[in-house]
C-alpha cells in the first residue's frame, strides 16, 4: 500500500512539472515559430 501512495505522489509531481514546463514555453513564445515557418513559402526569393 505504501508503494501505491508513493507512485501516486510521484505521478502528481511529474504531471505538475509537465504543466509548469508547458506554461513556461508558452509564456516565452517558444511555440510561435510554427506561424513563421508556415508563411515562409509565401516569401519571394531574391
Amino acid at each position: 500500500m505504501n508503494v501505491l501512495i508513493a507512485l501516486i505522489f510521484l505521478s502528481v509531481i511529474l504531471a505538475a512539472l509537465a504543466v509548469a514546463f508547458f506554461v513556461y514555453s508558452v509564456r516565452n513564445e517558444d511555440m510561435d515559430h510554427s506561424l513563421q515557418l508556415s508563411l515562409k513559402p509565401l516569401e519571394d526569393d531574391p
